[in-house]
């Protein structure tokens, strides 16, 4: 499956200028006729699922949630929907939050720790986190909650 999967997509081929790569656009003409050497980059098919599955950016403030944190990044990392980024706020905790954290390897899991600056000032946390998304989408997941694996659908 993986690239070559969305590099048949029939989506792809009625929307010629999703990508400006040359090979991207041979591909689009020629279809299956392609030979791999004129496949189009992984950049470019990148590019182009991205605008086909919309990246969502995940917003999870969290503080002192060493209990639930693994449960609510499990939860995304379950989901059906693969196109999104989480970041991780972290408030300053003083428990195993940041250790728990950093267990998980995948590079959509993106982890901030600011010093505290307590629930009145959560405001700040959420803009730094939209300041550092890339998604088209916005989702908020605190931190000692959890998804059920077709939330993003």
């Amino acid at each position: 499956m993986g690239l070559e999967y969305l590099a048949r997509r029939s989506d792809y081929r009625t929307n010629s200028t999703a990508c400006s790569d040359p090979c991207w656009q041979s591909f689009i003409k020629n279809g299956e006729k392609n030979d791999k050497a004129n496949r189009p980059t992984i950049s470019c098919l990148q590019e182009v699922s991205m605008a086909i599955d919309p990246l969502v950016s995940i917003i999870t403030p969290t503080y002192n949630h060493e209990n639930f944190i693994s449960e609510c990044l499990e939860s995304v990392l379950a989901q059906s929907y693969a196109s999104w980024e989480q970041i991780v706020i972290d408030d300053g905790s003083t428990d195993k939050t940041a250790k728990i954290v950093s267990q998980f390897k995948d590079d959509r899991i993106k982890y901030i720790r600011q010093d505290n600056k307590g629930i009145l000032r959560l405001g700040e946390s959420y803009n730094l986190a939209l300041q550092i998304s890339k998604g088209e989408y916005i989702a908020v997941l605190e931190g000692d909650d959890f998804w059920p694996s077709d939330k993003l659908e």
